[in-house]
């Protein structure tokens, strides 16, 4: 494949070689063709010297987050760091693993585009990887590539993806969103404040996913015993996303000894997986009985009879599909939410607007439905807004096929690139007053909207999260029946934070009051 492109006459590979021995070349040089430079570089250096930290044997670089300057929980803040230091391309080495970090719009551009149809990701979580092999479960849809995942990313996205199926869903989780608020109100202080908001909306996120998948309320806002178990639940998601982290700087002994981290990430993976199992099971059981009995109904269980229609996945495949999308659901919609609710707090003039929308659109005793939906552009906007300032992750990690030039530096195929454009989202160069919050950047018009890749929340290309449609509803929704019945106010100095635990999370309780 690489012969195909050509250097007058000289091949990639041969040019590859003679870079990697040092040998420079000055773009007038060489007549580009193909996707090899994206851009014109005065010379191109060789891998060797893309900047980085000094690594250490065994360890890497990980030795900054364990016993130096950073912590691994401030992860966003030391790729920040470390960008300043080193410049828009540098190295990290995770005990023997070398990423590439990039910061450009050009060469995230680059690498995307390069990706093609199948592009290949390394493991967002290593350790949890680890743990479904060793389990012998299926790793799922996250950690394929090539052939494997295309068949699987083709059987569900079908269904997933399409509006109507998805809209199918809207009246659960206006209900939902209706009783979460009925929650809130009782919830709530003479003073306003809500307690343990965090807890809450991951509760409401996960009777929304109760819905979607197995077609019933799992009981997480009645309070007893169902809302324990709940967050149990909640707590075992926390603890495999922290324990992830803490693993990203491990050295590999975890994987042939087991270590502290890991034996904490096992039991909560086991809890996790025992707690999902069980309403999977019952779902699937269900369905079995109803189509041998000839009472299954057309709009039923719509999204796991599709997949247990499906000849390409099997019970373990489906299972684990279940599991990524509460998962994945928990760990950034509830978070999402709170971003939300503080940045309207902190900014009345766009929570009032947003107020006066809604009350044009939304029926206090009605539905919503998808016509009003429609109409909630400014909620939507506004929901995108604060993905921009409050992104979810850190990087969108590839595995580059083929020798690429990078920041003027040639990379060789099979590099992992962590492109940390987030880190720009904030930036003049593509956003105006970039720490102002506001929705009208999303609105149609607007020159911000203009560069698709410098906001994705979920994701690139054909590698996006599959839930995206499900969670932006949910999130839409929810914000909605919020804002009908609250005032968000809060202490103009109050600041909220995000800590790295493999993704991003707020770093302390909401101080939001309801008022």
């Amino acid at each position: 494949m690489l012969s195909t492109y050509r250097f007058d006459c000289i091949s990639i590979s041969h040019f590859g070689k003679l870079i990697r021995q040092g040998r420079r070349f000055r773009s007038t040089d060489i007549a580009v063709t193909g996707n090899l430079v994206n851009k014109e570089y005065n010379e191109v250096k060789p891998f060797s010297q893309i900047p980085g930290p000094p690594s250490l044997p065994i360890l890497g670089t990980s030795y900054l987050y364990r016993f130096g300057k950073y912590q691994i929980t401030k992860y966003h803040e030391a790729l920040k760091d470390l960008h300043r230091k080193y410049g828009p391309v540098f190295r990290q080495n995770w005990a023997g693993q070398e990423v590439i970090h990039v910061f450009d719009l050009e060469d995230v551009k680059t690498v995307l585009h390069g990706a093609g149809k199948t592009p290949v990701v390394p493991p967002i979580q290593e350790g949890s990887r680890i743990y479904r092999l060793k389990k012998n479960h299926s790793v799922g849809l996250g950690n394929l590539n090539g052939d494997e995942w295309y068949e699987m990313r083709s059987a569900v996205q079908q269904i997933m993806l399409k509006p109507k199926e998805v809209q199918h869903y809207l009246p659960k989780a206006d209900g939902i969103s209706k009783h979460f608020v009925e929650r809130m109100l009782k919830q709530r202080t003479a003073e306003g404040h809500m307690n343990d908001f965090h807890n809450l909306t991951s509760k409401w996120f996960l009777e929304n996913a109760g819905e979607i998948l197995f077609e019933r309320r799992l009981g997480c806002l009645d309070g007893g015993i169902t809302e324990e178990e709940g967050q149990k639940w909640i707590n075992s998601n926390r603890e495999i996303f922290y324990y992830n982290a803490i693993l990203k700087i491990a050295t590999p002994l975890y994987k042939y000894i087991p270590t502290q981290p890991w034996k904490k990430l096992v039991a909560a993976e086991d809890y996790f997986h025992k707690a999902a199992g069980k309403y999977i099971k019952e779902t699937i059981k269900t369905i079995q009985e109803l189509t041998e009995s000839k009472q299954m109904t057309e709009n039923k269980y719509n999204l796991m009879a599709y997949f247990l229609s499906r000849r390409e996945l099997d019970e373990k495949d489906i299972s684990f599909m279940c599991h990524s999308l509460i998962s994945d659901g928990l760990s950034t919609v509830p978070s999402s939410l709170q971003y939300n609710m503080h940045l309207l707090a902190k900014n009345p003039k766009v929570q009032q607007k947003l107020y006066e929308e809604v009350s044009k659109n939304v029926p206090e005793n009605g539905n919503i439905t998808i016509d009003v939906l429609n109409k909630l552009s400014f909620v939507k906007a506004a929901v995108k807004e604060t993905f921009r300032m409050y992104p979810l992750g850190t990087e969108v990690s590839r595995v580059i096929q083929k020798d690429t030039v990078l920041g003027g530096y040639h990379v060789p195929a099979g590099t992992v690139i962590d492109l940390n454009h987030s880190s720009q989202l904030r930036s003049e160069k593509y956003f105006p007053n970039p720490n102002e919050f506001k929705p009208e950047r999303w609105m149609r018009g607007d020159d911000a909207t203009t560069n698709a890749f410098i906001l994705t929340p979920f994701g690139h290309g054909t590698r996006m999260c599959v839930g995206r449609r499900f969670a932006l509803q949910t999130l839409h929704v929810g914000v909605a029946r919020i804002l009908q019945k609250f005032e968000l106010v809060c202490n103009p100095e109050d600041e909220l934070g995000q800590e790295f635990n493999t993704l991003l999370f707020p770093d302390r309780p909401l101080t939001v009051k309801k008022v």
